[in-house]
C-alpha cells in the first residue's frame, strides 16, 4: 500500500507499507522493518514517519514476542514524550 502525503508535512510526500504473504493464517507480527532498520517498537514517532519511506512486517503463523519488550509500547501523551526523546513534529 503506497499513501500520497501532504508534502508541507510529509517531505518524501509517499509512504508504502508492505506486508506480504498476509493471510488468515499469517496474522502475527515476526519483525518491523522502517527503510531496512529493524524495529522493536510498536510505534512510530512523528520525525520517522516525516522522514521515513518505508515499513515493511514480517508475518508469521504463530504469536511472537515482537513488540513486547519494555519500551516497545508507546510512551503517554504529554511532555513525558518530548522529555524521553520520543518527539513531536
Amino acid at each position: 500500500m503506497e499513501l500520497t502525503l501532504d508534502r508541507h508535512y510529509y517531505p518524501a510526500g509517499r509512504f508504502a507499507i508492505s506486508a506480504p504473504g498476509t493471510s488468515s493464517a499469517k496474522r502475527y507480527v515476526r519483525s518491523v522493518r522502517l527503510d531496512g532498520t529493524e524495529r522493536d517498537r510498536t510505534y512510530l514517532t512523528t520525525g520517522e514517519l516525516r522522514s521515513g519511506h518505508h515499513l515493511a512486517f514480517t508475518l508469521g503463523t504463530e504469536p511472537s514476542d515482537w513488540g513486547t519488550g519494555e519500551h516497545a509500547a508507546p510512551p503517554p501523551v504529554g511532555t513525558a514524550r518530548r522529555a524521553a526523546g520520543h518527539g513531536g513534529p
